[in-house]
């Protein structure tokens, strides 16, 4: 029998977690991908911020806002944004026009304890993603040659340049890089419609898993009457 995940609870993030944020930027160093960090400032400043529990302890932490981190670029191939022209920056460096300040959001830091960290921002990502419906994208800005993150890098694809002649690999990671990771890979995208007499094989098991009471109060077809009654309104 496989092994379950560690079983992982995300919530907002409080003041009180500040002492374990900064015990975790003391230790973690994939920390430094985000560049100069005061955890106190982003705490009170970030739009979003969600503390990871496992059990009752907080084991990760995420912090995002709708501009990237500031920083220091290592020659004039890093070319890196600015908070107020991030998004002519992204057309300009990859070509993207659909990621903007209204669909996606930057984060600014995370931190997890090394046996949480991927878990940690899986359940992040789909957390945020859940809670703010209107967001599409999630961003992370790496700097040159910063440490590797082994969750950040799973979790996040690397955009592609466009400048063909810029290929992704090994050289490519040595210099600041964006990745991203959207809301289709967390949360499937659903779409509503009125129910059809068609549905009816497929809604049955759905609907005897749910409640057993419902068959034995209403009859074995009260689901077909109810999709009929649907369609005469």
């Amino acid at each position: 029998m496989a092994e379950e995940g560690p079983q992982l609870f995300v919530r907002r993030f409080e003041t009180e977690d500040l002492p374990v944020v900064h015990a975790l930027l003391a230790k973690d160093a994939s920390a430094r991908i985000f560049g100069h960090v005061a955890a106190d400032y982003l705490a009170e400043t970030s739009l979003f911020a969600v503390t990871v529990l496992s059990g009752e302890n907080p084991v990760g932490f995420a912090f995002m806002n709708d501009f990237p981190p500031a920083l220091e670029a290592k020659d004039e191939e890093d070319m890196l944004p600015e908070r107020e022209n991030w998004e002519q920056w992204l057309v300009g460096k990859y070509g993207e026009k659909g990621i903007n300040a209204s669909n996606s959001l930057w984060l600014r830091l995370f931190l997890a304890d090394y046996m949480f960290s991927h878990e940690a921002l899986d359940a992040i990502a789909r957390t945020t993603f859940a809670t703010i419906p209107t967001l599409h994208n999630l961003l992370v800005l790496r700097g040159a040659g910063s440490p590797p993150s082994e969750a950040v890098d799973e979790v996040f694809e690397m955009i592609e340049h466009a400048d063909p002649t810029q290929k992704v690999g090994t050289l490519a990671k040595k210099r600041a890089w964006t990745g991203v990771c959207t809301r289709k890979t967390f949360i499937p995208s659903l779409r509503v419609r009125r129910a059809v007499l068609e549905d009816y094989d497929d809604l049955v098991p759905i609907f005897e898993e749910q409640s057993e009471q419902l068959k034995e109060r209403y009859g074995e077809f009260f689901l077909a009457d109810l999709i009929s009654a649907s369609q005469t309104d």
